[in-house]
């Protein structure tokens, strides 16, 4: 059953606030190079996705300067239709299954941490390499109810906030830790601190999986080597500037969800680096690159595994 602590909604913001956010993002749009780059790539995604011709046309060329209240009276339907019916339901689960859940070892007991509205957490229930999965978030997610009204018995979901969250995952103990594009909306040193935690309250020999937006400078793609090579004809900080912007477009915009963007994006590199130093064995890396048109950021995934005392 799901268990909440709050009764916010699911990170819910009207158009008034969409045009606040909007504001964070506008200097990102001064680079004329990374605009014409953004708007060509979005194209390609939304267009994919099953948005229509006249939905692209209306936004794209206008990033900057849109009148939300407008644009969304005339296709807030087409948003909800192509997110609930084609992305989030068809694609990003065909995406998970495809890429994400063959990395996850089979378990007692995986923990989905930041699990959304709960697509991972409904396919790992439906394969027999998982007894339990429990997911947790923020803030509840209607959604859920429907996950868990499917599987009873193996689905549960749960509201956990910071100051619970290191005993939260000492109370369950999972075999698994998963995190689908979590960490970049974490400032550096809140990406370090969760990390810490989990590592200091997991058992040993307990995985981690980790996915998460971003490009090595080493690894070849392994999907879509051209769109790699474009993408680091850019500068460093405009590589950080199209990532951000393209979150601002699925989070803020497409969703209206109110997700912190700090543009704490790493290189597959920066990654190693960082959960070596805290401690955990890199078992496996993968630079997938650019996987499905519908996903326009690079991927990046680990397989951590916190050591055992003799290692």
């Amino acid at each position: 059953m799901a268990t909440t602590t709050t009764n916010e909604n699911w990170f819910d913001i009207n158009y008034m606030e969409q045009t606040v956010y909007r504001t964070h993002f506008i200097p990102l749009l001064n680079s004329k190079r990374v605009v014409n780059y953004c708007k060509k790539q979005l194209y390609r995604s939304l267009s994919y996705i099953g948005f229509s011709k006249a939905f692209c046309d209306s936004f794209i060329p206008n990033l900057d300067h849109l009148d939300f209240d407008t644009f969304h009276q005339k296709f807030d339907a087409e948003i909800n239709d192509v997110r609930n019916g084609t992305y989030v339901p068809v694609m990003k689960a065909k995406y998970f299954a495809e890429e994400i859940i063959p990395s996850i070892p089979s378990s007692k007991l995986v923990l989905d941490i930041g699990c959304g509205k709960g697509i991972l957490a409904k396919q790992l229930a439906s394969s027999h390499r998982f007894d339990k999965i429990i997911g947790c978030e923020w803030n509840s997610c209607p959604d859920w109810k429907d996950v868990i009204q499917e599987y009873p018995d193996k689905v549960e979901f749960y509201v956990v906030r910071d100051d619970v969250f290191p005993s939260f995952i000492k109370a369950h103990n999972p075999d698994v830790l998963v995190l689908t594009w979590v960490l970049h909306h974490m400032e550096c040193p809140t990406q370090h601190k969760y990390m810490k935690n989990m590592f200091d309250t997991m058992n040993s020999g307990a995985r981690v999986v980790i996915l998460e937006d971003g490009l090595s400078t080493v690894l070849s793609s392994e999907i879509g080597q051209d769109d790699h090579d474009e993408f680091m004809t850019f500068s460093h900080q405009e590589r950080q500037d199209i990532l951000t912007i393209y979150d601002w477009v699925g989070n803020i915009f497409l969703s209206r969800r109110a997700m912190p963007i700090p543009a704490t994006y790493r290189t597959m590199e920066e990654w190693e680096s960082f959960f070596s130093e805290i401690g955990f064995n890199i078992l496996s890396k993968r630079y997938i690159g650019w996987p499905l048109k519908s996903v326009i950021a690079p991927q990046e995934l680990f397989v951590l595994e916190k050591p055992g005392t003799n290692d």
